[in-house]
């Protein structure tokens, strides 16, 4: 299917992936670690982990423990890329789906010291990309089929210099 959500959510719409990225923005890197936070049974995440090393979202890395060499888990660049998707989604759970209490946690940033938000705007402009001032065009990979934006009635995006 040539559709970039379909493919990205097989990869990180399965029960626990979620949790598991932000784990791992949390600095835990070890299958027993994600266990004992999650709670998920062995062979679930044992799953989830063959998903993410499969798509190239994880990588392992040997370590040494009690002069036994070991493996633990850690993000690769594309794995990293979805950390601020899952801020994102967090955040709206926090503001649809929040039982009255308030958020459970909040995003600190070491770089300036402030509690922050995630927030996607713009990459020319710098203004918040929001719903109803969004256009879709057909980009290179287009095609016409199930599951696709009917590639052949979507306008293209003008040639850049």
């Amino acid at each position: 299917m040539a559709c970039s959500l379909s493919r990205a959510w097989s990869v990180i719409g399965e029960p626990w992936t979620p949790l598991l990225i932000r784990d791992f923005a949390l600095g835990m890197t070890r299958f027993d670690q994600f266990q004992g936070d999650l709670g998920v049974a062995r062979n679930v995440l044992a799953d989830r982990l063959r998903t993410l090393l499969d798509a190239g979202v994880i990588e392992k890395r040997e370590y040494r423990s009690a002069n036994r060499a070991r493996e633990e888990y850690v993000l690769t660049s594309m794995g990293r890329e979805l950390v601020p998707i899952v801020m994102a989604v967090t955040q709206w759970g926090d503001r649809w789906l929040d039982d009255g209490a308030g958020p459970p946690v909040l995003f600190h940033h070491d770089g300036c010291g402030q509690t922050s938000r995630a927030r996607l705007v713009c990459d020319r402009c710098g203004e918040p990309l929001e719903a109803g001032e969004l256009s879709l065009l057909a980009g290179p990979g287009a095609r016409v089929g199930p599951g696709t934006l009917a590639a052949d009635q979507l306008p293209r995006e003008p040639a850049s210099d």
